[in-house]
């Protein structure tokens, strides 16, 4: 599953960036991306951590970190830990929690999965 840079980068993360303290499937999906980008696990449970990894611009911003993402490059432990956090989450809770959050959850899902 890719996620466009180009046609829903912004609102995905307009969408993010409007939560103050998101649903727990929406800031379960944002952990396992940033564990899957390489952030540390133990930040993450602070949801301004994420919102500062948020506002980050050009090569540290999210959409170019996904667009440059390479599953070869990432530990087993890593995807572990990321899988961990999609546990008994379905892309329509997701979906049902943030809309544009769902694209997220379906490519960390797949990133998980190979």
């Amino acid at each position: 599953a890719v996620v466009s840079t180009q046609s829903t980068g912004r609102p995905i993360v307009a969408e993010l960036k409007s939560y103050s303290n998101p649903p727990a499937a929406v800031h379960k999906t944002m952990i396992a991306v940033f564990v899957m980008l390489g952030e540390s696990e133990k930040k993450l449970a602070q949801w301004n951590y994420i919102l500062q990894l948020l506002n980050k611009p050009g090569k540290a911003s999210l959409m170019s970190r996904i667009s440059d993402f390479s599953r070869e490059s990432v530990s087993k432990g890593t995807v572990e830990r990321a899988r961990k956090q999609l546990d008994n989450l379905t892309s329509v809770e997701v979906e049902s929690a943030g809309k544009s959050v769902s694209c997220l959850f379906l490519w960390v899902a797949k990133a998980c999965e190979m």
